[in-house]
């Protein structure tokens, strides 16, 4: 049996195919379902040369995720054990030092390779949204709420739900959004951005659309004497002096120019503010 580290260990079990494995009963090798086996000998897989280069951020991404639900997804070899589909998932596995769970698919090759990759399709939010409204889920008003609220002032996935976690929070609410755990921070004031935001969009469509815009516009607003009618009427006036901006500092940096823009000097605003 591979040595197991303590920092994912507990109480002695892993888990495997999303449910408790006890490595002291197990053995090196075994069945978990039928056609599914799980082997700790990592060197009896091979890696296919023509396939794509692993990913460090996604290996990263699966460790957690395995640490926590169980390798869901068994990976897929040949009767050679070459990896056909789970390059990622098997060294996720294996840095973790537990079991790697595989299916054989007699004489795949490079081409099931490609086929396998191509024709995977990964869920959106919509699809998240659709599992966890639905009434079977324990959290599922919430996500009613959310639906609404999108529904409602037409915005995208990823500005809505930086409207809903305030600003906080990892990726904005993402990850918990598609682990059905999502909590709304505060919907008063997400509704009230909205509508500053509504307000925009009615002369700039393609501003409110744009995440940095947005993160840049409602942190900007934080500051001592700004002032969102004013904000919105130089906007108006001076709406391409955004243009050009990329980053989130080159939006902060041209949103607070064009609010600036002719005004007296006491109506400025400025970055003299912790945080900035």
């Amino acid at each position: 049996m591979a040595k197991t580290t303590e920092r994912v260990k507990v109480n002695g079990k892993f888990s495997l195919m999303g449910a408790t494995y006890n490595l002291n009963k197990s053995k090196k090798d075994g069945v978990v379902k039928k056609h599914i086996s799980y082997s700790s000998n990592y060197n009896m897989f091979k890696f296919l040369d023509q396939n794509r280069e692993t990913m460090d951020g996604h290996i990263s991404h699966l460790m957690t995720s395995i640490k926590e639900s169980g390798q869901v997804h068994p990976i897929v070899v040949n009767q050679n054990f070459e990896i056909i589909d789970g390059q990622n998932r098997f060294k996720a596995c294996k840095l973790l030092g537990i079991p790697v769970m595989y299916i054989i698919s007699n004489d795949a090759s490079i081409k099931d390779v490609i086929l396998m990759n191509n024709t995977q399709v990964g869920w959106k939010m919509k699809d998240y949204m659709r599992c966890f409204s639905n009434p079977k889920h324990d959290n599922h008003k919430e996500y009613l709420a959310v639906k609404g609220f999108m529904e409602e002032y037409s915005l995208n996935y990823s500005i809505g739900l930086y409207l809903l976690s305030n600003g906080k929070g990892d990726e904005y609410g993402r990850e918990a959004f598609k682990k059905g755990t999502y909590k709304i921070k505060n919907m008063k004031k997400a509704k009230q951005m909205a509508d500053v935001l509504t307000k925009i969009k009615a002369f700039a469509p393609d501003l409110v659309i744009i995440m940095r815009f947005c993160m840049a516009y409602f942190k900007l607003s934080e500051l001592d004497g700004f002032d969102i009618e004013t904000s919105i009427s130089q906007l108006k006036k001076y709406r391409r002096k955004i243009d050009g901006a990329i980053s989130f500092e080159d939006y902060l940096q041209r949103v607070k120019d064009t609010y600036n823009y002719r005004l007296l000097k006491a109506n400025k605003i400025s970055f003299r503010k912790e945080g900035f």
